[in-house]
């Protein structure tokens, strides 16, 4: 039987306080800060920090707290021992401090973030609440309670590297050298020679002319006086004829919303939520910000307008107005020339169904989601890399779940501006589950584990104690993510009106897009700049697609090219029934019953679109564990190429492809892709940019489409199908995995032409006929396509099947049959 181990201390720890690194327990990083201690200077240190095994009810007080050694088992506290012991190992602990100092330090300096974290962490646990808790043996020295202080340390600012420098004896001063000989003296010198005797009779000699002293000036204080006399006046003076002049916070940032000025926007359809005392003025670039509110202030002196944030890279300014006086103060500042946009704090919240707190089906695969998306045979390649950080932008997290211990990386609060991101239960439920979906812990014998389980998460806090999310909130917290350090951020925010949008009819669908897209029009233009701007830091963001079964494009959030947009998928494969869809959905996810860690160390099952875009997120990074070097485009183009078609039952509510980790995974271990050349990130930004503006030239949104719709019966020609149609979905050259867009022009006869447009412009064209079979059109391309005489693209059969609402659903497959199916999408009708 094995020798139980004794702790060498065991106390309550009723005195004594956690540090808390980020939001994490210290104590907790022990078995990572002893390994990197043994790996980087040796067994000795090692054992410098002794084990701690502390329980739930230590912590609650109701038990005793233990340290173990394997390095000292007789150990005498340091006040047991000797002044002149004491010194002794004062000495000794002095050399090994400023090792661990020095690693900590070296530690910090390095690229990966791991490294970084333990250099942090080492550096905090040299600290202990007193020297009671240095433990003594031999040459042996080791500390406990590490990872605590106490009110009493605190109060004293008790530092053990400042404690040990008192120990050390002071340097004894150097013995001064003995002062030289005077000099012999010479017959010459006068000095050398005896003063002559005076007798005591004669009058003493005439006193030297002594040299005035010059009387000193006394100084005019008076003007000392007058002076400031001046001074205060011109103060007064100043304050009172310029009492207003603006003087922006000294540090760049946004103020939190005050959350009792919360009401419906009066001119929106939609009736969203927005602060009726704030508004966020951007500014052209360049523009002086400061110099700014100085200008306004002198055009409208009022003491009710107030500059309470700002973000120079951004040149964005937060402006604290009158409640309910927005619309009057928005044209105020919509007259200086240099403001682009005047915009709303809009109230928006997490792209999330709540179940009941109880709700437990027994029917649901806790593992369906992650059998949907073949994540297993993605691991069989990679788990992910800790340099990898996803950003989770949400309203709170519980980072002591077991699912989450040990994973935050630089996690930050934009509201309260401190790194603590708890909150209630309610505020931690969404961020909780999102966090842990895309990156949770794995093989720790509970849950499910994330995506991605070896990626650190960058948690930050966008919620107030309330639960709101404003848009100004979110903007900071996407600048936080990207000059921070994240590779990928998951944002499961959105508008979410508790509407039923999908009832509408076609044509007040139209309408009220158009109506929406003309009303959010800047709106829009600025979330692409702020995607735009994460885009130049690296930062790939995921986007959920929203839950009201309508066009995602609606939120004028979700409009950007710079951004991956997630609509939802149910355990059937089809189309969540609450998901968005529409043209701008990039890619699907499970988002249906996905069962992830809540706040208390519990479990259940969350429905959303908020559940399907972290899985997303954390497959990017395995991508990225594979090949940091990925853009953007590529990025997309694997998982849609690799991606499975998903059914939208209704024939009307078209979703992108649903992501397969293994085969993408697989794509970029077994054919990598090159590595761009310089312009590429010009290259897709002009891309981008072209993308965007489409919407931004008119202001208004792109008509609701109209697929093409299949007749039950065989017709007599092929009148329904006559003119030009397009993909609703872009293909894939799977050598160069650019973008292909397909247009079919099809003649009443049945005959017509295929025309495949790429990237970059250039058109490749190929013959078709079509046949008709029940509920299904068939479209036959029996030739290459041609486009000059080096390349060609290989001949497709697209079969285009009816839903029940009669709508086409087509499916392209190589000619040869020997391919799989490499496509699903729509026929749209270009007018």
């Amino acid at each position: 039987m094995a020798e139980k181990m004794k702790p060498i201390y065991s106390n309550y720890l009723t005195e004594l306080k956690p540090i808390i690194w980020y939001g994490e327990v210290l104590y907790t990083r022990y078995r990572q800060l002893s390994s990197i201690l043994k790996e980087r200077l040796g067994e000795e240190y090692a054992y410098f920090l002794a084990e701690p095994s502390i329980s739930t009810e230590a912590m609650q007080g109701k038990a005793k707290a233990l340290w173990f050694s394997d390095y000292v088992h007789n150990a005498k506290p340091f006040s047991a021992l000797s002044d002149r012991q004491q010194q002794k190992v004062g000495v000794r602990l002095k050399q090994i401090i400023e090792q661990v100092t020095w690693l900590a330090k070296k530690l910090q300096t390095e690229e990966n973030i791991q490294s970084k974290q333990m250099g942090e962490l080492l550096q905090l646990a040299l600290e202990i609440p007193a020297m009671d808790y240095i433990y003594v043996e031999d040459d042996k020295i080791c500390l406990v309670c590490w990872g605590f202080t106490s009110d009493k340390a605190q109060k004293n600012n008790f530092k053990l590297t400042k404690y040990i420098e008192s120990l050390m004896p002071p340097p004894t001063p150097p013995t001064p050298p003995p002062p030289p000989p005077p000099a012999p003296p010479t017959e010459k010198d006068p000095a050398a020679e005896e003063p002559p005797k005076v007798s005591p009779a004669e009058p003493p000699p005439p006193v030297a002319a002594v040299k005035k002293e010059k009387k000193k000036r006394k100084f005019p204080w008076w003007w000392i006086l007058l002076l400031l006399l001046l001074i205060l006046l011109l103060a007064l003076f100043i304050t009172k004829r310029f009492s207003l002049l603006p003087l922006l916070p000294g540090q760049p940032g946004l103020a939190p919303i005050d959350s009792s000025k919360i009401i419906p926007r009066p001119d929106d359809p939609l009736k969203r939520q927005i602060v009726s005392n704030r508004l966020t003025v951007v500014l052209a670039a360049g523009s002086d910000l400061r110099q700014f509110a100085r200008d306004f202030k002198k055009k409208y002196p009022e003491n009710a307008v107030k500059f309470v944030g700002h973000d120079p890279e951004l040149h964005l300014l937060q402006v604290e107005i009158p409640a309910n006086q927005q619309e009057q103060w928005k044209k105020r500042f919509e007259e200086f020339p240099l403001v682009k946009y005047v915009l709303y704090d809009t109230l928006l919240t997490t792209e999330y169904i709540p179940n009941d707190p109880g709700f437990k089906d027994t029917d649901v695969k806790k593992f369906w989601g992650l059998l949907a998306v073949h994540v297993f045979g993605a691991w069989d390649v990679t788990r992910g890399n800790p340099g990898i950080v996803i950003a989770v932008i949400d309203s709170g997290f519980d980072l002591r779940h077991p699912e989450l211990t040990g994973k935050s990386f630089k996690p930050w609060n934009i509201i309260a501006k401190t790194p603590g991101i708890s909150g209630a239960s309610a505020i931690m439920l969404h961020g909780t589950h999102v966090a842990a979906t895309a990156a949770g812990v794995s093989d720790n014998g509970q849950g499910t584990g994330g995506i991605c389980p070896h990626a650190m998460i960058m948690p930050v806090r966008i919620g107030d104690d309330n639960g709101n999310i404003s848009t100004t909130s979110i903007y900071e917290a996407i600048l936080y993510a990207a000059r921070n350090g994240a590779h990928v951020a998951n944002l499961s925010i959105g508008t979410n009106l508790g509407l039923d949008l999908s009832k509408l009819s076609p044509e007040q669908k139209e309408s009220l897009m158009q109506l929406v897209y003309k009303l959010t029009q800047k709106e829009a233009q600025f979330w692409d700049e702020i995607y735009r701007y994460a885009a130049g830091k690296g930062l790939i963001i995921v986007q959920a697609a929203g839950n009201m079964n309508f066009f995602s494009d609606i939120d004028p959030m979700k409009r950007s090219p710079y951004t991956i947009i997630v609509a939802a998928t149910d355990e059937s494969g089809k189309k969540a029934g609450f998901s968005n869809y529409g043209s701008k959905t990039t890619l699907s996810a499970p988002g249906n019953n996905i069962y992830g860690p809540v706040p208390g160390g519990t479990y259940n099952y969350l429905s959303g679109t908020s559940m399907a875009a972290p899985i997303v997120a954390g497959g990017i990074a395995l991508l990225k564990s594979v090949n940091p070097n990925l853009t953007f485009n590529q990025i997309v183009a694997v998982l849609k190429e690799t991606g499975a078609p998903v059914i939208d039952p209704t024939g009307t509510a078209p979703v992108g492809p649903l992501i397969q980790l293994d085969l993408a995974v697989r794509k970029i271990e077994e054919s990598p892709l090159s590595q761009p050349c310089p312009c590429q990130d010009q290259i897709d930004e002009l891309r981008r940019e072209i993308e965007a503006l489409k919407g931004k030239s008119t202001g208004t949104a792109p008509e609701v489409s109209r697929p093409m719709v299949i007749p039950k019966e065989k017709p007599r020609d092929f009148k329904f199908a006559a003119g030009r149609w397009k993909s609703s979905h872009d293909l894939y050259n799977q050598r160069t995995m650019e973008r292909i867009q397909l247009y079919f022009d099809i003649s009443y006869n049945g005959n017509g032409k295929l025309t495949l447009v790429e990237e970059n412009g250039s058109t490749c064209t190929a013959g078709i006929a079509l046949a008709f079979e029940p509920n299904t059109l068939v479209i036959r391309q029996d030739q290459p396509a041609q486009c000059d005489k080096n390349r060609e693209y290989m001949p497709y059969h697209f079969v285009c099947r009816s839903r029940d609402n009669g709508v086409a659903v087509c499916t392209a497959t190589p000619k040869t049959g020997t391919g799989k199916t490499s496509a699903y999408f729509y026929l749209v009708k270009e007018e």
